[in-house]
């Protein structure tokens, strides 16, 4: 074995350079990233807790797709801390597989290790990437599975490949809403793409629209509407009232106000996006274009009240665009040999955006807890609850279902069933309102009662 690896480095120094410097990196973010792991999940991205019960229990939504659920369960075979840690270090993983094909995507384009190299760095300590890779949301496996998808259809003329590409694109289809707005350029590109064998586009094209289909017509059976998981999430809009909901202004104010805080600066990320235009390589701007129209279409989502609010992850895509971006324009500037003060000019400002990114990026906003929850959290550590005890709730605060739920580890909470109760043989807990209290105070039906917040937990 050890006369094998020294063969391979004698042969392939290159490559063993390669291999060495990614895994140095790897190594590094992980020593840095890895600890929130060990302890529970903090964040006031609430979906975060949802999503983990949705990985455990495996139920069906007709909003949610089922790809995110279904990919997340094989990490179930991981042993788990108590803390979810099972679930959270796929997460994670993809995250660092997605930096590999990152990666690999830059080398296709420079034919340069240090540019591919220095992408992934952009890539991995990217505030978002730090903070999203420890939470079980779905934007990192859906960017995985994109970028593979991308790398293999974008970058490779083997129909073999091609069809792996076309595979990754529908798991991706499987995860998040955004794979389907992105039909039409794949379309536009596959279609141009196959201009010497036209045999093999509509194939593609139904291939890709498989899933979609399928999703339609359960949607359909289930619900009597093929598209009910449009109506359910606007109505999530207008049980919150929110006020971007038509009202274009302040939809793009917001927007703006998001990406310049929490990805890259707009006008950044606009220059990069126009410098694309210039790197002559039909393929980048095509990934160009496609995170345009993903916010184009986000931000008409938001007008017509689709989504009830804008928060970072929903821009996530921008961080492996800027992350490809930055060192192909870089790669271009300095190999332009005519003016070497050109070079200098421009080399200056694009090391600056890279270093503005670990400076001026909000590092915690997903990765801390607001002082409500945070209440919430001691409130609960203070009441006692524990995991093998089944506790009913009576409350339509997602807040506290969600942190509950997540507390007992999803194993023994059920929704308000507080009837049951009023049978003297039954045992459990009971947590109702603050003002609905006067059904249970009758000493015969319950042994204890602890007020906290706005709301009564009896023993019974």
């Amino acid at each position: 074995m050890l006369s094998k690896m020294i063969s391979f480095i004698k042969n392939r120094p290159k490559l063993f350079g390669q291999i060495t410097s990614i895994l140095f990196v790897i190594l590094i973010w992980i020593k840095f990233t890895f600890s929130p792991l060990t302890r529970p999940m903090r964040t006031d991205e609430l979906d975060a807790f949802s999503r983990l019960f949705h990985i455990i229990y495996l139920p069906m939504s007709n909003v949610w797709l089922l790809g995110f659920q279904y990919i997340m369960r094989i990490f179930s075979l991981i042993p788990d801390n108590g803390t979810f840690l099972n679930y959270r270090l796929g997460i994670y993983i993809f995250a660092i597989l997605s930096s590999i094909v990152i990666y690999l995507i830059v080398h296709k384009v420079t034919k340069n290790w240090i540019y591919s190299l220095l992408a992934l760095i952009i890539f991995l300590f990217h505030p978002l990437t730090v903070q999203l890779s420890v939470l079980t949301l779905s934007e990192i496996p859906w960017t995985f599975f994109i970028l593979l998808s991308i790398y293999f259809l974008f970058f490779s003329d083997n129909k073999r490949q091609l069809f792996l590409g076309l595979t990754f694109y529908v798991i991706s289809e499987t995860i998040r809403y955004e794979s389907w707005f992105m039909l039409p350029i794949l379309f536009v590109y596959l279609f141009f793409h196959f201009k010497k064998d036209r045999t093999l586009f509509i194939p593609s094209v139904f291939y890709l629209l498989c899933f979609p289909i399928i999703w339609l017509n359960i949607e359909y059976q289930v619900s009597g509407s093929p598209v009910s998981f449009i109506f359910e999430k606007m109505k999530c809009s207008v049980i919150g009232k929110s006020d971007l909901s038509w009202h274009m202004h302040k939809v793009i104010t917001t927007v703006d106000k998001q990406l310049s805080v929490y990805i890259f600066p707009y006008l950044i990320i606009l220059s990069l996006l126009v410098a694309s235009f210039f790197l002559k390589n039909k393929k980048l701007i095509s990934f160009s274009i496609g995170s345009i129209y993903l916010l184009a279409c986000f931000i008409f989502q938001t007008y017509i009240s689709f989504n009830e609010n804008i928060s970072p992850r929903f821009f996530y895509y921008f961080v492996p665009l800027i992350a490809v971006l930055v060192p192909t324009c870089l790669s271009q500037v300095i190999n332009f040999k005519n003016n070497k003060i050109l070079n200098y000019i421009f080399i200056i400002p694009i090391l600056l955006i890279v270093l503005r990114t670990t400076q001026t990026e909000d590092h915690l906003y997903y990765s801390q807890l607001s002082e409500p929850n945070l209440t919430t959290f001691r409130d609960l550590d203070s009441i006692n609850l524990k995991s093998n005890e089944t506790v009913s709730v009576c409350t339509n605060d997602e807040r506290i279902i969600n942190l509950l739920e997540y507390k007992l580890g999803y194993k023994n909470f059920t929704d308000c069933k507080y009837k049951l109760y009023l049978n003297e043989n039954m045992h459990g807990k009971l947590m109702i309102k603050r003002g609905n209290d006067y059904l249970y105070n009758d000493l015969r039906k319950w042994v204890s009662k602890t007020t906290f917040q706005d709301y009564v937990l009896y023993e019974f």
